[in-house]
């Protein structure tokens, strides 16, 4: 297929896109998250028995640096650790309710993005460009998660 723009340039300009609006907006909000800290504690929110090595492996990204996301959730009481009562070698991470409070909030103005940058997009082009985006995952081998929001 020949496209006029490199794909990877336009999935980047996309994300790029996306996140500086997402984080523009929780600066003015008074958010105190990073987009990476966002997402982490969006993770954590769907299940709440996660370790830092079952999140670094469902971002794809190495132990050491999710080590140092998380210690930041730590120190703003947004995450706890505690021991799984199934192998006591393992500490699950939850979110405490600040951080829910806080998810809630960052999510709530995500909501309001996404509406926006969605603004003049018909739910068929919006349907197709999911499937292409999944089709892309797939044949990356990449298999994403849910996401029910």
């Amino acid at each position: 297929m020949n496209t006029d723009k490199p794909l990877g340039h336009i999935l980047g300009q996309t994300v790029h896109a996306y996140k500086g609006m997402i984080m523009q907006a929780f600066k003015e909000q008074e958010i105190h998250l990073s987009f990476e800290h966002f997402a982490i504690m969006f993770q954590l929110s769907l299940n709440k028995n996660w370790t830092q090595q079952e999140l670094a492996d469902a971002f794809n990204k190495d132990k050491s640096i999710i080590l140092r996301q998380i210690s930041v959730l730590l120190d703003n009481g947004y995450v706890v650790r505690s021991q799984d009562k199934h192998d006591g070698r393992k500490k699950n991470l939850m979110l405490t309710s600040k951080g829910e409070e806080e998810l809630d909030k960052a999510k709530r103005i995500a909501k309001s993005l996404v509406d926006k940058l969605l603004a003049g997009v018909s739910n068929e082009d919006f349907q197709a460009f999911r499937r292409v985006a999944e089709m892309i995952q797939q044949n990356a081998g990449f298999t994403p998660g849910e996401c029910n929001d």
